[in-house]
């Protein structure tokens, strides 16, 4: 990752999931023929930190507050880490991708791992 982008909060952040995400390997996996343009965006957006969860829709005011919407769950905050990992409301998603795969789930595993890319695995 560049120097800037590390210095930052959310560069910091972003580099403890995938610290090639401004590198050739990130844009060889987001530029995968087999996923759709949405998937590709969506994976980007988690990677990056910017994806449209409420605790970054928050900062727009464009919902009326963090908490994550799903139900069952009632977390004061849906945020990438959470969105895929802990939210009750992704259980049966994460579990199929754990069965299908036969791999532990992790931010580093579904976000920065090329062969098992959560890309590869939503299209």
């Amino acid at each position: 990752m560049g120097k800037r982008v590390v210095h930052s909060l959310r560069g910091r952040k972003a580099a403890k999931i995938d610290k090639t995400t401004t590198s050739a390997r990130f844009l060889k996996l987001i530029t995968n023929s087999k996923p759709s343009r949405l998937v590709s965006s969506r994976v980007s957006q988690l990677k990056i930190l910017r994806a449209p969860l409420n605790q970054y829709l928050e900062q727009f005011k464009t919902v009326d507050g963090m908490h994550c919407p799903a139900s069952r769950c009632g977390a004061l905050e849906e945020f990438v880490a959470h969105f895929l990992l802990a939210c009750p409301g992704y259980t049966h998603g994460r579990w199929v991708l754990e069965k299908k795969k036969n791999k532990h789930l992790t931010l580093e595993t579904l976000l920065g791992d090329v062969k098992f890319s959560l890309a590869r695995k939503l299209h």
